[in-house]
């Protein structure tokens, strides 16, 4: 068989969500490329905590407009973080909040929407896997909704579903969504 090449067994099967697809193999060319950007972008400086630089400061002989520029930069980052409106958790939605929670969600806030049904064992994984993702990215609003009762005669087959919302319009859409996300090898388990 062919290098980097599959059947079409496995592309079926793939398609349906028994197997993972093939990761990509990168050639030497990428990875030098690759290499060279992360070394060329990397700043020893840049995630360093106010007191951490104010320690360099004071113990090392560095220049000291660097480091106060660094110190500007991290408050400035940390000001604009601080500004953002912050979620955290999965919130359930209800039809008649749809236009103040996703359309009017607040300027280039993401709003991934799940839409489930409480039978679907999928969508019960999918809901404890977007619970611990929703912890880790705060400034992302998730949100979920029972599929018929945002769409009325909306398909079981369909379900869970994940439509990804930015400034008061659809930015992408996984329906179904395990087809994208594992199939039945979704876990929910942080690692």
């Amino acid at each position: 068989m062919a290098y980097n090449v599959t059947s079409e067994w496995e592309d079926i099967h793939v398609k349906l969500g028994n197997y993972l697809p093939r990761p990509k193999e990168m050639n030497k060319d990428e990875i030098e490329k690759i290499a060279i950007e992360i070394a060329e972008s990397y700043d020893p400086l840049e995630k360093k905590s106010i007191d951490q630089l104010n320690k360099l400061e004071e113990n090392n002989d560095e220049d000291e407009k660097v480091l106060q520029m660094y110190k500007e930069k991290r408050l400035a980052e940390m000001k604009e973080y601080a500004s953002k409106p912050k979620y955290g958790f999965l919130f359930e939605l209800r039809k008649q909040d749809w236009m103040q929670e996703v359309n009017g969600a607040p300027k280039d806030v993401f709003v991934v929407l799940h839409l489930y049904q409480t039978f679907n064992d999928l969508s019960n994984i999918l809901g404890k896997i977007l619970e611990n993702v929703a912890q880790k990215y705060p400034l992302v609003k998730f949100m979920k909704i029972v599929a018929t009762n945002c769409i009325e005669n909306y398909r079981d087959e369909d379900v869970p579903g994940l439509i990804i919302y930015r400034n008061g319009s659809m930015y992408k859409q996984f329906i179904p969504a395990p087809e994208f996300l594992g199939g039945k090898k979704m876990n929910w388990k942080s690692k």
